[in-house]
C-alpha cells in the first residue's frame, strides 16, 4: 500500500511540474547561412568568458577577428542530420598594477570544431584606471545570420571583435 502510494504521488508531481530537459540545444541551422547560440558566463571585476556556438549546414570556416586575425578553424564535416557545428570561446582578462600606471588586458580566442582548433592570445596596455566592464562588452545575440558577412560579437576597447562563418577571411 506504501509503495503504490508513493508511486502515485511521485507520478502526480512529475505529471504536474512537467519533465524538462536542461540539456544543449538541438543541433540545428537555417537552409542558409548559420545559427549563432550565445552563452556567456559572467565572470568578475578583472576576468570574463563567454562563448558561441555556430551551427550551419553550409562548409567553410570560422574565423575571429580583432584588427588582426585572432582565430579560425574549417567547420567539420556534418552529422547525420547534416548540420556542422563550430565554438567560440573568448576570455578577457584585466590586469591592474597595485602601484599605479598601466593596466594590461589580455584576449584569448579559442575556435573549435571536431577534429580542428585554432587560436590566439592578445596582450595589450590600457589605462590603469580601466574597469573590465568599461572595456568589453559582449555583444552576440541569438539568431540566424548569413554567411560570409562579418558579425560583430563583442567590443574591446571600443574597437569591434566580429565573427565571419563562410570562406576564410584571411
Amino acid at each position: 500500500m506504501r509503495y503504490t502510494a508513493f508511486i502515485f504521488a511521485t507520478t502526480l508531481m512529475v505529471s504536474l511540474s512537467g519533465c524538462r530537459s536542461s540539456g544543449p540545444p538541438p543541433r540545428t541551422a537555417p537552409a542558409t547561412g548559420f545559427r549563432l547560440t550565445v552563452y556567456d558566463s559572467p565572470g568578475d571585476a578583472a576576468k570574463r568568458s563567454v562563448g558561441v556556438v555556430v551551427h550551419t549546414v553550409s562548409a567553410g570556416a570560422i574565423s575571429v577577428d580583432y584588427g588582426s586575425r585572432l582565430g579560425g578553424t574549417v567547420i567539420a564535416a556534418p552529422d547525420a542530420t547534416g548540420v556542422r557545428e563550430g565554438s567560440v570561446n573568448l576570455i578577457v582578462n584585466l590586469t591592474v598594477p597595485a602601484g599605479g600606471g598601466d593596466a594590461e588586458l589580455a584576449t584569448l580566442v579559442s575556435t573549435r570544431s571536431d577534429g580542428s582548433h585554432g587560436g590566439s592570445g592578445l596582450t595589450e596596455k590600457v589605462p590603469g584606471n580601466s574597469t573590465l566592464t568599461g572595456i568589453f562588452t559582449f555583444t552576440a545575440k541569438n539568431g540566424d545570420y548569413p554567411l560570409d558577412t562579418p558579425l560583430e560579437i563583442a567590443r574591446i576597447n571600443g574597437k569591434p571583435v566580429t565573427l565571419t562563418v563562410g570562406k576564410p577571411t584571411k
